[in-house]
């Protein structure tokens, strides 16, 4: 077998393996592309009326109770207590809380 038959199955190779992904890649993106066909589920419409129902919670003064503990909570799991945390200042100062949601 010689260096020109070697390089010409070489090439048969080459070309037949990236002929084959590259025609893959094109039923790929047909069979995506064919995906806007498919119709959607029709949401039942029990569930209108219940989102309706729900409301926002009230502001409480559990929530201005709850800040502390979830404070207290966050240094203790560190291990540091607020009181005795040295010659400087407490290392976390919550300055305001937002609600998010």
């Amino acid at each position: 077998m010689t260096l020109g038959e070697i390089f010409q199955k070489a090439l048969l190779n080459t070309a037949l393996g990236m002929g084959t992904v590259f025609c893959m890649l094109i039923f790929i993106s047909l069979v995506i592309s064919c995906f806007r066909f498919i119709p959607k589920g029709k949401k039942p419409e029990a569930s209108k009326p219940a989102a309706a129902a729900v409301s926002k919670p009230a502001e409480s003064d559990e929530d201005e109770d709850i800040v502390p503990a979830i404070i207290a909570a966050i240094l203790a799991s560190k291990g540091i207590s607020p009181d005795s945390v040295g010659d400087g200042p407490a290392p976390y100062i919550v300055r305001s809380i937002r609600r998010i949601g």
